[in-house]
């Protein structure tokens, strides 16, 4: 049957990439297998699907879904829409495959779609689409079931990976499609989880081996493939130390499509270390090796046996790896003082850390990574620490500069750079394309991605900060970190209801560090007050920082919106205080509160006061929410144009 005899008769099914629409039963599958994906966003993509190619305006969406239905925030329900699609779709506004934004204008459906009609839609034939700029007519790409491929391919000849060539649900495609390989959605998940220990000696004093190994491990095997592997997060993994639940139920909760599980065992005759694969759906063993050690010094675990352990693993996972971009190996010592250095940083001892990393370039000079960590440990400094040292970035672009001179895609020393164009010199583009550069070279790190989403939501770029987002939630999903960002985030681009559910998550969880509960309490408390439940935010303001106990339990007898005025005024009169004597971005926090309080004359003048000290959270007034009573002001506006000249990205209400 020729393509003309479909001319007046809908698709049933419209194919791009690994993804099928079914239009028949209103269902998104992936390989066979449904997605979820809510009615409206449905309609959404469908409407996208259907005119691929083509810009399909805003105001054409909206009469198509909501039609003549009363719809109070319609530009807040597309963009829900939209971020629902490109999370099903693992797609990213930044690099869209799927879905692209024409900014203020609509979105226009970029990938090659497939037209299948008839009932028997897995012969029917396809029928091509029209792109812009004329008709593009597109091959069908079936997709056919293949069975369950049992073992592992080893890396032989030329073999393909095991991972690359069979999906872990047991499907496979049979051949690389260029839609598939770089998609976040498709890089296969894996977890390493903690190694156990045993003694056969009854010596627990080195039980903390079992985790040196373990955090190597992880550490080599996020750098191993990341194009195709996605790596769950240390922070996250490390929640299921001594867990007795079923690998099953973790690799759920973890999302991820296969585990690393390991044992050390000890002994006067030195260690023996079992590592196994294990697929997440079904627990069947994909490979298992023993790996012997004369040696139980942790400088040989964390350098010999990790290797050889990663040597095994990667004809498993990742055969087809890029070579490292650094050729020169580390001494054992002065490796060992980086990975202690790293983890001192993680913990935010920063003088310590540093002064282990430092340790480590006297006894290599060309040891990039300890550098590039340098970097981004005075770049932590600068943001989280107390008594840096003032000229902590400068210190940090410094060595970052030092790296990148050698290793240009090296994302620790890229973020370092990029945070200090933007911190320091309001050099948004620079900004912008140096932290895009630092996700693309190390799609794994986790920390890069929230600076990325983090300099998005200052510019207005919401739903491109919420792609970022999900994608370190997906590496790192129970990380108190990840989702007050979230939180904050949301609150930021107005989405005030998603941001106290996140918040309440957040204050639910374990936390690593104090201010991770205190910025959820903060989106919390300024969240309900956006949505006018001064009664729910009261109960979040009361534990806030600068509130005491004793003036707490003084506001009890008063109206809530009374009790919240009440309670600006004691943190601005504190704050104020606390901003004269360099509080980090104090007076920011004084021109909040105080346009909170309806004092537009004092916001104004302590946003010029953070504007003279370049204050780190002045990045958030062009889309802070409190201050939307500053839009029409002259002076506020003049601000903003000094604040974001080097923007030309910057989509600010």
């Amino acid at each position: 049957m020729s393509n003309d005899s479909h001319i007046e008769t809908p698709p049933s099914i419209l194919r791009f990439g690994v993804f099928e629409l079914d239009l028949e039963s209103q269902e998104l599958r992936r390989l066979g297998k449904p997605c979820r994906l809510q009615p409206q966003p449905f309609k959404v993509m469908e409407m996208l699907a259907r005119r691929a190619g083509r810009l399909v305006s805003r105001e054409e969406i909206q009469k198509h879904v909501w039609k003549d239905d009363t719809f109070v925030d319609f530009d807040q329900g597309l963009n829900y829409c939209v971020r629902q699609i490109r999370g099903v779709l693992g797609d990213n506004a930044s690099s869209p495959r799927f879905i692209e934004t024409l900014p203020r204008r609509g979105y226009r459906f970029i990938a090659p779609v497939d037209a299948v009609y008839g009932s028997d839609s897995a012969d029917a034939p396809a029928a091509s689409n029209a792109s812009s700029g004329g008709a593009r007519s597109s091959k069908w790409l079936g997709f056919h079931r293949l069975a369950l491929v049992v073992g592992i391919v080893l890396a032989v000849s030329g073999a393909l990976a095991w991972l690359h060539v069979t999906n872990l649900d047991g499907s496979g495609s049979g051949r690389s499609d260029a839609n598939s390989v770089d998609s976040g959605l498709d890089r296969k998940m894996v977890a390493v989880l903690p190694f156990r220990y045993r003694s056969l000696d009854g010596d627990l004093s080195r039980a903390y081996l079992s985790d040196i190994l373990f955090e190597e491990i992880q550490f080599r095997l996020a750098r191993l493939s990341p194009q195709r592997l996605g790596v769950i997060a240390r922070t996250s993994s490390m929640f299921y130390k001594n867990s007795h639940k079923p690998l099953s139920q973790i690799a759920d909760e973890l999302g991820s499509d296969c585990l690393v599980t390991g044992d050390l065992e000890v002994s006067s005759h030195g260690a023996s270390i079992q590592v196994e694969l294990v697929k997440a759906s079904t627990q069947e063993s994909l490979w298992s090796q023993v790996f012997k050690s004369e040696s139980v010094d942790a400088l040989v675990l964390r350098g010999d046996v990790a290797k050889r352990i990663i040597a095994r693993l990667s004809l498993k996972l990742a055969p087809k790896r890029v070579s490292p971009r650094v050729s020169v190996e580390p001494s054992p010592e002065a490796y060992g003082l980086y990975v202690e250095g790293r983890h001192l940083i993680s913990k935010r001892s920063f003088p310590s850390g540093l002064d282990m990393l430092e340790r480590a370039l006297r006894l290599d000079p060309d040891f990039l990574d300890a550098r590039a960590g340098l970097a981004y440990a005075y770049t932590q400094w600068a943001m989280f620490g107390d008594s840096a040292p003032e000229d902590a970035l400068m210190r940090a672009d410094r060595e970052a500069q030092a790296v990148l001179t050698q290793d240009p895609e090296n994302s620790q020393a890229l973020q370092a750079a990029a945070l200090f164009s933007l911190f320091r010199g309001w050099r948004w583009d620079q900004a912008g394309k140096t932290l895009l550069k630092a996700v693309e070279a190390s799609p794994n790190d986790v920390a890069a991605r929230l600076w990325h989403a983090f300099f998005l939501t200052r510019i207005g770029r919401h739903e491109e900060s919420s792609a970022e987002l999900a994608e370190a939630r997906r590496l790192d999903p129970r990380s108190a970190a990840v989702l007050g960002e979230i939180a904050w985030s949301a609150y930021l681009a107005g989405r005030f209801q998603e941001s106290v559910e996140a918040a309440t998550t957040v204050l639910g969880m374990r936390y690593e560090f104090a201010d991770e509960h205190v910025k959820a309490r903060e989106s919390l408390f300024q969240s309900l007050r956006m949505l006018g439940r001064p009664d729910l935010a009261l109960q979040a303001g009361l534990r806030l920082p600068l509130v005491s106990p004793l003036e707490a339990s003084q506001l009890e007898g008063l109206e809530a919106r009374d009790a919240i005025r009440v309670l600006d005024e004691v943190r601005l009169s504190r704050l104020k205080d606390a901003a004269g004597r360099g509080l980090a971005s104090g007076h920011y926090r004084v021109a909040l509160l105080s346009i909170l309080l309806e004092l537009e004359p004092e916001a104004l003048e302590a946003l010029e006061w953070a504007m003279r000290a370049r204050e780190f959270k002045l990045l958030e007034a062009g889309v802070e929410p409190s201050f939307a009573p500053l839009r029409e002001s002259p002076q506020f506006n003049a601000l903003k144009e000094r604040l974001f000249e080097g923007c030309s990205n910057c989509e600010l209400p």
